[in-house]
């Protein structure tokens, strides 16, 4: 099957969904692979207003032109037999919908992953729902999902929410696990004496998602000589609440207890760090995303072999009905500090527990989300049905390969 990669992606270790899933298919013996984007080259500067001016205009030039590039790929190679298109996207497949079809290939297997109306107005709320700009970011989000053949989706309580919120056939979505940069076998704990503090380690972009306010309370109402050793990594939108938090009414305990790794760390650093925790920290909040997503910090959790604490979602409660083994994904109330605490005080007076669950970790890793189903969710998507092709996109038309999310 001849496949056409292209878009206005940055292929990195920033981005690692992107790298590694666009490195399944081209792995993939099935494929005969061509690859062609324009990765875009700049980013906002925050810094003045004259450099977020400048830099909002050089950003929306290399979109342009991206763009423009795009349109000439798709037609010069309409007669592979699918164009996938890598996060991020939309603005593509909305450009897409204004062109004739024999533009682009026969089929159009676009990777969602972030919902731009989603994040800007229901997770972020820097739009309100019933606005005339939010009305107009659904109209351009819905339109170019239409022009989909399919949309990739993370977990299958997002591609329901998609084919709702966008009033959208179900069947259009598939849903395949997130692709990470590969972490090895090794789980054991390194050069760590069985009689050290609990180490717990969370890892997060400090969005409202993660609920950093509700870890920041937990530890406050851990008592003060439990023996737990915490580091947090990561910054972001709810930074000035960690920092309120080490100048609390507790600053030196905090200070010898808590390590702040503000500035964001390397894959390897990462991976390193994961491994030496005994337990790892998930997500808090009970906002609707967090109900619909497993972050990629809990596929690094699970990959390493560390069991993590999180909220109860209806993602974890999915994972825990499909995996009949001991169960590493331990779920709290969302918005409970107290129960947070309970449970960290409970691992901390007996950490073995907590060892224990390694195993069981990585078993759960490899069973639900490890490259064997991506590679399998990847061919579905891009040899699938072919729904909406010679259709009105609005119509049904003939489909096979249910997603899972179906």
């Amino acid at each position: 099957m001849s496949v056409l990669i292209a878009g206005t992606y940055n292929r990195s270790d920033a981005y690692p969904n992107v790298k590694y899933r666009i490195e399944h298919i081209h792995a993939d013996g099935r494929f005969e692979v061509l690859e062609s984007h324009l990765a875009l080259g700049t980013t906002l500067d925050y810094s003045s207003r004259s450099r977020l001016f400048v830099s909002a205009v050089r950003v929306l030039v290399s979109l342009l032109s991206g763009s423009l590039a795009f349109v000439s790929t798709a037609f010069r190679h309409r007669h592979r037999s699918v164009l996938y298109m890598p996060y991020p996207c939309i603005h593509l497949l909305w450009l897409l919908s204004f062109l004739p079809r024999r533009v682009a290939p026969p089929r159009v297997v676009a990777d969602a992953f972030i919902s731009v109306y989603d994040t800007v107005v229901n997770d972020r709320r820097l739009l309100r729902r019933h606005g005339v700009a939010a009305r107009l970011l659904f109209a351009f989000e819905r339109r170019a999902f239409r022009r989909a053949s399919l949309v990739v989706t993370d977990t299958p309580e997002n591609s329901r929410f998609y084919a709702r919120t966008f009033d959208l056939p179900p069947l259009r979505f598939r849903d395949v696990p997130l692709s990470i940069a590969p972490v090895g076998d090794e789980i054991r704990q390194e050069s760590r004496s069985r009689h050290r503090a609990l180490r717990l380690v969370f890892v997060g972009t400090l969005v409202p998602l993660h609920g950093i306010g509700v870890l920041c309370e937990a530890l406050r109402l851990l008592p003060p000589d439990l023996g737990v050793d915490v580091v947090l990594v990561g910054d972001g939108q709810d930074a000035p609440v960690v920092s309120r938090f080490m100048q609390s009414e507790r600053p030196e305990e905090f200070a010898r207890t808590v390590t702040w790794l503000r500035e964001w760390q390397s894959t390897g650093s990462l991976i390193r760090l994961i491994r030496s925790a005994d337990l790892c920290l998930g997500i808090f909040g009970s906002e609707g995303k967090s109900q619909r997503v497993l972050p990629f910090k809990s596929y690094l959790y699970l990959a390493c072999g560390r069991p993590l604490i999180t909220s109860r979602t209806a993602v974890t409660v999915r994972l825990r009905s499909e995996w009949s083994g001991p169960n590493p994904v331990l779920a709290v109330e969302p918005n409970s500090p107290s129960e947070l605490a309970e449970r960290i005080v409970s691992f901390a007076r007996h950490p073995e527990r907590a060892r224990a669950l390694r195993e069981p970790a990585r078993k759960l890793f490899e069973g639900r989300l490890s490259d064997t189903e991506i590679t399998r969710g990847l061919w579905l998507a891009l040899a699938g049905g072919r729904f909406g092709e010679g259709h009105d996109v609005d119509r049904p038309g003939p489909a096979r390969g249910l997603s899972r999310g179906s």
